[in-house]
């Protein structure tokens, strides 16, 4: 199948309703972050990979060098704007459902060595549910890798203007992971810095959004968070990644 015959039958199969206002969520602030993000996930990416909400390809774009990638999205215009943009990727299969339909026949049980989900779960009302259906897409010697928003005492307004239900902290989230049937690796957190940004910006400023101006003055500090992390990993931080794999 070609991608331009990709791209129209995704089309066809989202809903165009849902493609109405969202341009906000098809913008992509802070570069360099994401690539700082995906830099220090990368070491635990192995064979083939399942993104769970994939949005419009952020993090989707830097898996091309993966032999079989496939991204799972249910926002009709997010989907879609992640095929357009990585049509010409063959290696990457773009599938616009929900997490609770998974698995499926583009989405089998047992297929993936890794399933990864990016600043996603603590979106989700029901994580451990989430959590048990990430499982279950595993091969028997998959990880699952977890990046979530970390902190649980910056948890504000600025949060709830994003969309997020909560923020994690280490034990709460394990504790998810052992609920769902899974067995802790490995965790570590990320940007120790962006701490204190969140608090001035949400929690003492009160507001809810970062502007365009702030967001890029960030993202040219993200070379100073790759110099702390080669000298030692954060005890803490704005966002925690954990990696399991089923017990």
């Amino acid at each position: 199948m070609s991608s331009f015959e990709t791209t129209s039958d995704s089309l066809s199969r989202c809903p165009p309703d849902l493609m109405a206002g969202r341009a906000a969520l098809l913008t992509e602030p802070m570069p360099r972050y994401a690539r700082y993000v995906f830099a220090q996930i990368r070491p635990f990416l192995k064979g083939s990979i399942c993104e769970v909400g994939s949005g419009a390809g952020r993090f989707t774009q830097f898996l091309a060098g993966f032999p079989d990638v496939t991204a799972v999205e249910p926002e009709g215009a997010l989907h879609i704007s992640a095929v357009q943009r990585l049509a010409y990727q063959i290696n990457i299969s773009h599938v616009c459902c929900k997490l609770d339909d998974c698995p499926n026949d583009e989405v089998p049980a047992g297929a993936y060595n890794s399933v990864l989900a990016v600043n996603l779960l603590e979106h989700i009302r029901y994580d451990i549910t989430a959590l048990e259906i990430m499982g279950e897409l595993l091969a028997d010697a998959g990880h699952l890798i977890v990046v979530a928003s970390a902190a649980p005492a910056l948890f504000g307004r600025l949060d709830r203007s994003q969309g997020r239900l909560r923020r994690y902290s280490r034990r709460v989230l394990a504790d998810a992971f052992e609920q769902a049937g899974l067995q802790v690796t490995r965790h570590f957190y990320l940007n120790l810095p962006g701490l204190l940004a969140w608090w001035w910006m949400g929690r003492l400023l009160r507001r809810d959004r970062i502007s365009d101006r702030s967001a890029a003055l960030a993202d040219r500090g993200v070379p100073l968070l790759g110099t702390m992390d080669k000298i030692a990993r954060p005890p803490i931080g704005l966002s925690l990644v954990m990696i399991g794999k089923r017990a």
